[in-house]
């Protein structure tokens, strides 16, 4: 085996325990020796047995899976104002007894596995749309108050504003 590919494994081994470490703490939310010595075994077993499942291989560098902090927020303040504009067009169209019901399949430009799930998401969460499968760069999303508009427009309705702020925050 390659020193290279040795070096690459072993971060990748790094990053998933570290990860995992990270989320051991969280979750126990106890410091003590005891506590953080059994975080720090289970999360290096872990680590080693499960690192080419836990993070892809084009995902390994950290600029994949740590966000940037000041645009995330910005991002985070995006979708809960989307989310607000959505649950008024949702309540309209409820309240009216509309219902313009359409599937929309369309291609993300984001290119990490965590941006796609974190946009994926991000739909779900916004009324009116519900995302129904997400497989690589392609996601098939249920549009509630679907406009009378060609497929490219609504895609563009869909992932609106989300994605290219989420394509500057995550990679």
């Amino acid at each position: 085996m390659r020193k290279g590919v040795r070096i690459g494994i072993a971060k990748d081994i790094f990053l998933t325990s570290t990860i995992l470490f990270a989320v051991w703490i969280v979750f126990t939310s106890d410091i003590s020796l005891f506590s953080l010595s059994a975080g720090i075994v289970s999360s290096l077993c872990l680590g080693f047995l499960g690192h080419t499942i836990f993070i892809s291989h084009r995902d390994t560098s950290f600029k994949h899976i740590l966000p940037h902090p000041v645009r995330l927020i910005l991002y985070l303040l995006r979708l809960i104002v989307e989310m607000y504009h959505s649950s008024g067009k949702v309540f309209q169209a409820v309240w009216k007894r509309e219902d313009r019901s359409r599937i929309i399949s369309f291609r993300t430009s984001l290119e990490s596995d965590i941006g796609r799930l974190i946009l994926a998401n991000s739909i779900t969460f916004t009324p009116g749309t519900i995302t129904l499968e997400l497989k690589d760069d392609q996601c098939i999303v249920h549009w509630f108050i679907a406009l009378p508009i060609s497929d490219q427009e609504a895609e563009k309705k869909v992932k609106g504003i989300l994605e290219s702020s989420l394509g500057k925050a995550v990679l």
